[in-house]
């Protein structure tokens, strides 16, 4: 991970880069890539909102919000969650 956060780093803004300070909304779906994503843009010197939307496809969808904001919470960050059609 870290040869990958190095790269992330070197990257300038003009070529998708991220700058220092800049604001992020990730999407968390509570999948094991979005939640690696979270964790590497946590790294970063960005400030971090995650976003979960609950489709309300399966009927223990509730359980992967839940766990999106728990695991947002526990690395200090804000969690905005919808659920779709409400």
């Amino acid at each position: 991970m870290t040869d990958l956060l190095e790269h992330i780093r070197s990257l300038t803004p003009d070529c998708g880069g991220i700058r220092p300070g800049e604001r992020i909304v990730v999407g968390l779906s509570g999948g094991a890539d979005s939640v690696a994503l979270t964790g590497l843009l946590r790294e970063l010197d960005v400030r971090i909102v995650t976003a979960h939307l609950d489709h309300a496809l399966r009927p223990r969808s509730d359980e992967d919000r839940e766990f999106c904001r728990d695991f947002a919470h526990s690395l200090g960050l804000r969690c905005a969650t919808a659920r779709a059609g409400e």
